[in-house]
């Protein structure tokens, strides 16, 4: 069992059948045993026994090697008990756990043989009907599945998945009164089951009264908003009930997502999957559902089970980049390749990623156009690259990438802005800044417009006409006010003529948008700071490291305020160290070591404070920045005449 929650099933309409052939498996043919054989066996003495049906013998070769070995085992464990003539209750129960087996690999038909035959022989025991009724439901023998969870509910009448079951089932064979019983009958056992509100939500419309139709299905949407479906039917109901505004809007949300019903009974049915194909496709759903950790070590189970599966090799790679391991997920994705990966253009655009990450940018550029040899229509592939190369300074080439977007998807506006801007990059204001008219021209969504008028303004900042500027900014926020780039701009542009006051408010009300964006953040404390508004500077910061608390600019920022700071309600040498000392561990950067230097002679650890900086100017004149290594040098001064004293 894997350590995240058990999944929900889906419980809505019937699965088709996917049922072999009764030749010889591969690697042994299994024995049949006929039902005159286990007449024979039994001596006749058991009528139940009389009437079971004939042991199925699927054809397994579509099915992997440890699939077909699990299920000849379980085949071995009747054929032992039927030739031991074990009671009817041990027999049933092999009988069973091999028609579990069978439907789990969706075998439905050799399912159904096991079940009847669990059935006849163990008919007190309920899960064998219950299972043998959501065979009859899945293969369409609707009639006979309501009986099935009739029976069910007899014994056990709180057992809320079968009234449900038994509800769909009579609704799906047109037995709406019978239906609508069942269901309130599951809704009174647990008035929080989403499907049974789902079908009564059917049901009541298709009966004329809609407005019972949109209460039970908005109740649905409310337990489960993932279930997209339920918008069809809501839009459905809303239009019957005269409500078409809200009708309209129902209908845009449309998708195919089916309402599930938590059934212990079928989920575990998953859990006997066997190989590689049931590792990864646990891993998959934990995966869906966020539990990383627990999906990297199913994708890890696949790779013991079948390590030339590619799905598997990707599947880790994926999940270790999710848990920050970047080698380790370069390692697995190279693999993937490697063994021939079916989406191998996937793959290379993941490699340069990650690539690009660990700042080898030729290798991450190499891998970009080795997934667009493969599939040249990967728009997002050749954004990267543009990307990459714009990150890099290298500003022509970016160019030419956003061109080559563009003459595949003319009307690609995001293509267009970022060539205004790598343009804008070589000195091309006036070749950028008739691009971005030209977008400005264009049928625009708010938010592509306000990023239009956005960039345009930079471009007018850059050309000296910062009152066209400021003016640009504020129309892109008046036109998307939820548009964070145009505050953010606004407030770089107020901060660079010294209108502090009115940098901070266009700051807050970036990240009031935005709260995760770092820059806003030191911007806006940069701004309090060169008002010496040193107490809200710093209460800004901690709050900064709320939302964002592994950003080490943020933290480091905070770091030297502490320290530095010349009002001494603010000033903290010794917190400052430790967020010093925090961020060195994390980043190992030269700026880092420095921060700790400086905090180490703030609070009269002068001698550590000279050697941490010794060290610094050292790599600073090995790596050959000498004009940093100067200013080093004079920070080392300054902290010797301190450890002197």
């Amino acid at each position: 069992m894997t350590p995240y929650p058990e999944p929900w099933v889906v419980g809505c309409r019937p699965r088709r059948s996917a049922t072999g052939s009764l030749a010889s498996t591969v690697g042994g043919p299994l024995l049949a045993v006929a039902c005159w054989l286990i007449v024979l066996s039994c001596g006749g003495a058991d009528p139940r026994r009389e009437a079971l049906e004939p042991l199925p013998q699927p054809d397994l070769s579509r099915f992997e090697k440890a699939v077909q070995d699990q299920l000849q085992r379980r085949h071995g464990e009747v054929e032992e008990a039927l030739e031991s003539e074990a009671p009817a209750p041990v027999l049933a129960a092999a009988f069973g756990e091999l028609g579990r087996h069978y439907d789990v690999y969706e075998l439905l038909q050799e399912a159904e043989a096991c079940y009847r035959n669990a059935h006849q022989l163990a008919p007190e025991e309920v899960r064998w009907t219950y299972h043998l009724a959501v065979v009859m439901q899945s293969t369409g023998r609707l009639p006979e599945a309501a009986t099935l969870f009739r029976q069910v509910l007899e014994q056990q009448p709180e057992n809320q998945p079968a009234q449900v079951r038994l509800g769909e089932t009579l609704a799906d064979d047109n037995r709406p009164q019978e239906a609508r019983q069942a269901l309130q009958r599951a809704l009174a056992i647990d008035p929080d089951s989403a499907l049974a509100h789902y079908f009564l939500g059917l049901l009541e419309n298709g009966e004329g009264r809609a407005a019972q139709a949109v209460t039970h299905l908005q109740k649905a949407l409310e337990l489960q908003p993932q279930a997209t479906i339920v918008h069809y039917a809501l839009a459905q109901a809303l239009r019957a009930d005269g409500r078409l505004d809200e009708a309209r809007l129902q209908a845009a949300q449309v998708g195919s997502e089916e309402v599930r019903l938590k059934d212990p009974l079928v989920q575990a049915l998953g859990d006997l999957r066997a190989g590689a194909a049931a590792h990864i496709r646990r891993a998959a759903k934990a995966q869906v559902e966020g539990y990383y950790e627990a999906a990297r070590q199913e994708y890890e189970r696949a790779i013991a089970a079948d390590p030339a599966n590619p799905e598997a090799q990707q599947g880790l790679a994926a999940m270790l980049l999710e848990l920050d391991d970047l080698e380790g997920a370069r390692r697995h994705f190279q693999k993937a390749l490697d063994l021939g990966a079916g989406n191998a253009a996937q793959v290379h655009f993941n490699l340069g990623a990650l690539e690009i990450l660990a700042d080898r940018l030729e290798a991450g550029l190499l891998h970009y156009r080795q997934a667009l040899e493969i599939d040249p229509q990967l728009t997002a592939v050749r954004f990267a690259l543009a990307k990459a190369m714009a990150d890099a300074g290298r500003y022509e080439d970016a160019t030419a990438a956003y061109d080559e977007i563009l003459q595949l998807e003319p009307q690609n506006i995001a293509a267009r802005l970022n060539l205004g801007l790598a343009l804008a990059r070589q000195g091309k204001l006036a070749a950028a800044k008739g691009v971005q008219e030209e977008v400005l021209s264009r049928d625009l969504t708010d938010g592509e417009r306000a990023e239009a008028l956005s960039h345009l303004a930079a471009l007018e900042a850059s050309g000296g006409d910062l009152e066209a500027a400021e003016k640009l900014y504020r129309r892109a926020a008046a036109v998307s006010p939820q548009g964070a780039g145009a505050w953010f701009g606004l407030g770089n542009l107020l901060g660079r003529q010294g209108r502090y006051p009115e940098a901070i408010e266009a700051y807050m009300a970036s990240l009031a948008i935005d709260p995760k964006n770092p820059r806003a953040w030191l911007g806006e404390v940069t701004a309090r700071v060169l008002t010496e508004d040193w107490t809200s500077a710093r209460q800004r910061l901690e709050v900064a490291l709320q939302e964002i608390p592994d950003d080490n600019e943020l933290a480091q920022t905070l770091a030297r305020l502490l320290v530095t700071c010349p009002d001494p309600e603010i000033r903290d040498t010794a917190r400052g160290l430790q967020l010093a000392q925090q961020v060195f561990e994390r980043s190992r950067s030269m700026e880092s070591a420095e921060t700790v230097a400086m905090a180490l002679a703030a609070e009269g650890r002068g001698a550590e404070a000279v050697d941490l900086q010794q060290q610094i100017v050292g790599q600073l004149e090995a790596a050959g920045q000498l004009d940093a290594a100067a200013a080093a040098r004079a920070q080392l001064e300054r902290y010797r005449r301190l450890a002197i004293r």
